[in-house]
């Protein structure tokens, strides 16, 4: 066997040995990117949401909204906030559940905080959903909000804690 042979098998050996190296590169940048892209994109989103939810707050304080509440059912601009709200996290969710954005990253900016935003007006959903027949009404909202509840219920459940016992 010649040295010209010897090399053209170390360099074979290689590249073989390199491609899972590049694969697991590109996989950890593409990780890394989609992260990054939710902390940018909820940066964005951030102040409009947060501007949206004062004036809900304003209104009802801490309280679950109620669609028949004179506060609600009277008010069209409050209406069109809690609307407009809705329609920013549907948005938001849809980026989430198809796997463009990183619900583990957005559990650690904002995921407690949109659970809880997410109860307060299910009532709101559930009237919208059955006056207009559109049972999918923010549904990514809702579907996002559940994976975010199984997965603090799997960290609660692996540091031990028992629920309801």
């Amino acid at each position: 066997m010649s040295v010209s042979e010897i090399f053209s098998i170390i360099a074979n050996i290689a590249v073989i040995l390199g491609i899972p190296v590049a694969v697991w590169t590109l996989k950890a940048n593409h990780e890394r990117q989609k992260k990054q892209s939710t902390v940018e994109f909820y940066q964005q989103i951030s102040p409009i949401a947060v501007n949206l939810k004062r004036q809900i707050s304003n209104i009802f304080d801490e309280d679950v909204i109620n669609p028949t509440d004179e506060k609600y059912s009277k008010d069209d601009d409050l209406r069109k906030i809690v609307v407009d709200y809705l329609s920013l996290m549907e948005r938001f969710s849809v980026g989430i559940n198809v796997g463009i954005y990183d619900i583990d990253t957005f559990i650690r900016i904002s995921g407690r905080a949109t659970i809880n935003w997410f109860y307060r007006l299910r009532q709101i959903i559930i009237y919208v959903r059955e006056r207009d027949s559109q049972s999918n009404l923010y549904i990514e909202f809702e579907m996002m909000v559940k994976k975010m509840e199984r997965k603090y219920n799997k960290k609660e459940n692996n540091r031990g804690n028992i629920r309801f016992s």
